[in-house]
């Protein structure tokens, strides 16, 4: 048998000029897909030339690639972009997306990509069986035949790749570990990869798509929606600006590590409702202290994130809340997550805490009627008052990697667990995105490290070199 998808008749954008936008597209290609689908982008040469009443700019497919010629146009943006301007970038090569960027990134050609926010007005209409085997071919990604001799060693010395035909993403990334970092969809071994996410970068907004829309548009049902949901959902008015943060006690952990520490109650007195508080692990003597403080800031509408605490630390945090909610201390290791997230963490996957460790932590058992815990309960939000308190159990110190080296893929998740949730937050921890998108692709600000703590090997991913 066969299952046949049958979508009606999408209705065509009746023609509209996009005033308000524009894109940097020396290709042509992305302009023309616009086009298909009755949408007009003014074009630009150069940040410099970009109007000062645009808030959208579009980098189109393959912009990046002549790397001296982005540099000089897009001199000037990062700078535009944490004053507001939102950037949309479309499909770039793997090699182009690692040099700029730092990404670990190849061109595998996945025909499957997973709905990772069903909430987000990206993905409105769209699921999980829209997101595979989209129609037609793309020009995307290279096709170099099958090797001359069967006898060479295809992995990993060479790949080869046989078909663009159904390919939804041809280059997929790894998600960074100590970067922040908002994954609408993931791919891939592990759920580790991603094809479209988001950062926030100041007052400004950044959205990489690098699902093949831009040879579908016009073409394929799914890739129109989504493209009218990402235009409709970017020309919305201004959304908030970046989160303030306070780290109440130093961490040696990523992505922590790259906040600074300020322990001081006037802060925490005077903090606007964008702040977010953080308490890791090593956070008794502040807890202990400053209690009532913790609980009038979360009462007016204050944010904390917990990470890893102890046991008489998550009890003393419940104790300044009234015992809100409770605190346990107890073994897990498979951590399921089932349906609907709360927002802090959207873009949370099953994989992020399906742990290679039974690891004894302290667990919220029980939280209020408005509250939200996973089974197990190393994730949970508790509201307190206007505040919300969110729960982290595992801290990337708690897997080893020196003991075990395949605990390294616990740590590094860990590390994007925490960098994701404070994302969702608002705080920009770790490396400048516009930073990147903006000096040359040469620059020491586009080191790996800047988005990996670990160093990848062969093993970690038996899929990388294979293709179909």
């Amino acid at each position: 048998p066969m299952i046949l998808q049958v979508y009606p008749p999408a209705d065509r954008a009746k023609p509209r000029n996009l005033s308000q936008w524009a894109i940097y597209d020396p290709v042509g290609k992305s302009s023309a897909a616009f086009a298909r689908l009755g949408y007009a982008l003014p074009p630009v040469n150069s940040v410099a030339t970009l109007p000062a009443s645009t808030h959208t700019l579009v980098i189109g497919c393959g912009a990046l690639d002549n790397a001296a010629a982005a540099d000089t146009a897009l001199a000037g943006l990062a700078e535009r972009i944490r004053s507001g301007l939102r950037v949309w970038v479309l499909e770039q090569t793997a090699e182009t997306m690692n040099a700029r960027f730092g990404l670990r990134a190849f061109t595998p050609g996945v025909r499957q990509v997973w709905v990772r926010q069903g909430e987000h007005p990206f993905l409105r209409g769209i699921s999980n069986d829209d997101l595979a085997d989209w129609r037609g071919q793309t020009t995307l990604g290279p096709l170099d035949g099958p090797p001359a001799s069967l006898d060479e060693n295809q992995r990993p010395k060479r790949t080869w790749r046989c078909s663009q035909f159904g390919v939804v993403a041809s280059t997929i990334v790894e998600m960074p570990h100590v970067a922040a970092f908002s994954p609408i969809v993931d791919t891939g071994f592990d759920l580790r990869y991603s094809a479209l996410w988001e950062v926030q970068e100041g007052a400004g907004r950044m959205v990489f798509c690098l699902l093949d829309v831009s040879d579908r548009a016009g073409k394929d049902p799914v890739v129109d929606t989504l493209l009218h949901n990402i235009i409709a959902d970017l020309d919305q008015p201004k959304q908030a600006g970046a989160a303030t943060v306070q780290l109440v006690a130093s961490s040696a952990d990523a992505p922590l590590s790259a906040l600074p520490v300020n322990s001081a109650v006037p802060a925490l007195a005077a903090a606007g409702p964008r702040h977010v508080l953080v308490l890791p692990r090593g956070s008794a003597a502040w807890l202990e202290q400053h209690g009532k403080a913790l609980a009038e800031y979360l009462t007016r509408g204050g944010r904390a994130v917990a990470v890893g605490l102890t046991l008489a630390e998550g009890q003393a945090l419940s104790a300044a809340v009234n015992n809100a909610f409770s605190v346990s201390r107890e073994t897990h290791w498979l951590n399921p997550l089932r349906g609907a997230v709360p927002a802090p963490f959207a873009g949370v996957s099953p994989a992020a805490i399906r742990w290679r460790l039974k690891l004894e932590c302290s667990v919220v058992s029980a939280v209020p009627s408005n509250g939200w815990r996973n089974d197990s309960g190393v994730l949970a939000t508790i509201p307190v008052g206007k505040g919300l308190i969110v729960w982290l159990a595992a801290t990337p110190a708690d897997f080893d990697a020196k003991q075990r080296p395949d605990l390294v893929f616990s740590r590094v998740k860990t590390e994007r667990l925490i960098g994701s949730v404070l994302a969702n937050l608002g705080v920009q921890a770790g490396r400048s995105w516009a930073a990147a998108l903006e000096k040359p692709a040469g620059d020491d600000s586009k080191r790996e490290g800047d988005c990996y703590s670990d160093t990848r090997r062969l093993r970690d991913d038996p899929y990388a070199t294979m293709r179909w």
